[in-house]
């Protein structure tokens, strides 16, 4: 199995973090013709961090509770040039001043409409160091 850190550096590398594939499948989806750019579904906490070294954008489908903020800090110490951005179940905005304290660049509801996430990533992508190219 590859790992990010395993991949081109000049690839924006995309770590997504959700209990199904669902935004995984829309996002792979959406850019099926963005060779520059590598996306990686994982389910669990232990395969995100083991992917985390290669990853420009980390994309957390989570409830807004204590672990996701643990999660959170955790991500933002061992990669704090990773843009982390979650996708909520539900809006609480005391959660959200602290994911923001503990590196979350945005938050959005996990109900947002799909194009809205997409045109987040695009943005985040694009203020990462590398050469991204658009498609």
């Amino acid at each position: 199995m590859h790992r990010l850190h395993d991949y081109d550096s000049r690839m924006g590398n995309l770590l997504v973090h959700e209990p199904t594939s669902h935004w995984t499948a829309e996002i792979e989806r959406t850019w099926a013709k963005r060779p520059d750019v590598s996306i990686r579904w994982r389910p669990y906490r232990e395969s995100v961090l083991e992917e985390l070294p290669g990853a420009d954008l980390v994309l957390l489908v989570v409830a807004p509770d204590d672990a996701a903020l643990d999660f959170l800090r955790q991500l933002h110490r061992l990669a704090p040039q990773a843009i982390l951005i979650c996708l909520v179940s539900e809006e609480i905005q005391e959660w959200e001043l602290l994911a923001r304290e503990l590196g979350a660049t945005a938050i959005l509801p996990d109900t947002a409409m799909n194009q809205q996430v997409i045109e987040l990533l695009e943005v985040q992508l694009r203020s990462t160091s590398k050469e991204i190219r658009h498609g």
